[in-house]
This record gives structure tokens, C-alpha cells and sequence, in this order.
């Protein structure tokens, strides 16, 4: 049986139907921020992350060992899902940073140039899918500084 003039219920759905898309719209992209940023803070900020940030950029870098006598080891890493950079730092004596560039294949030691701030700057043949890289080696701090990427 169909009932004839019956009132039509009156919908809200229209009036907020502009701003539930909007809504939406900016989940999405919210959503889209994260998954492009977030795998950098979870690296960065997870200690079970930084030996395998270490195992990459040794692989990418060609390195030596990290000396024993090493402290301050620092590594960060950024990018996104179609590149990735590894940048870090250690420090110890002089002559252990010198034996470690000395002992690092991946190292140009006869590309090296002597930067404006008084820093030594190796370039790397990169391995493992690295596309460039270059270690620098502070000599007043006792430094190195290492950068390695892909992209």
C-alpha cells in the first residue's frame, strides 16, 4: 500500500555533507603526512633501529669497523619511501680516525679535500645500492661525520 501525501523527512545530511568531505579530506591527508614522515621519527627514536641504521650505512659507506675505542656514535636517518640518507658522528683519538679511514675500502683517500672550516672531506664509492656519500674528519674535535644515500 503506498501512502500519498505524506511529508518528506528533512535531511541534514546535505547541509553537513561539505564539511564531512573536508573532514575526510584532511584524515586523508593527515594520514599521507604520516606515512611519509613517521618511519623517520620511529628510526630516529627507536634504540632496536639504530644498529640496523648503523649495519646499512656501514654496508652503503664501505666502512671499516667502528673502532672499540669509539664513543658518541650518533646516526640519523631521513627521507621518504623514494630516498634515504644516513648522517652520524663519532668521536676518539686522532690517530684511531686516521687508521679507521685508512682501513675503510669504500673510502677515496685520494679524492680527499680540505674543507674551508679546516675539516678533511673523503667522498665514498658507495656499496650496497648507495648512490653518493662522503665522510669528514674534524681534526680539532676528533671527529668524523659521515653521509650516506640513496635516492
Amino acid at each position: 500500500m503506498t501512502v500519498l501525501n505524506q511529508p518528506n523527512p528533512k535531511s541534514h545530511g546535505l547541509k553537513l555533507g561539505c564539511l564531512g568531505c573536508a573532514g575526510m579530506l584532511a584524515i586523508i591527508i593527515g594520514l599521507g603526512s604520516l606515512w611519509l614522515l613517521a618511519p623517520n621519527w620511529v628510526e630516529n627514536h627507536n634504540p632496536f633501529m639504530q644498529q640496523h641504521m648503523i649495519d646499512v650505512a656501514w654496508e652503503w659507506g664501505n666502512f671499516a669497523p667502528i673502532p672499540p675505542e669509539a664513543t658518541d656514535l650518533q646516526i640519523m636517518t631521513s627521507g621518504s619511501s623514494f630516498s634515504r640518507t644516513f648522517r652520524g658522528s663519532f668521536s676518539a683519538e686522532r690517530s684511531i680516525l686516521e687508521k679507521w679511514i685508512q682501513d675503510s675500502p669504500g673510502l677515496n683517500l685520494d679524492e680527499g679535500t680540505r674543507l674551508e672550516s679546516g675539516k678533511f672531506r673523503y667522498t665514498i664509492s658507495p656499496n650496497g645500492g648507495a648512490g653518493f656519500g662522503s665522510v669528514d674528519l674534524d681534526p680539532q674535535g676528533n671527529m668524523i661525520y659521515f653521509t650516506v644515500s640513496w635516492s
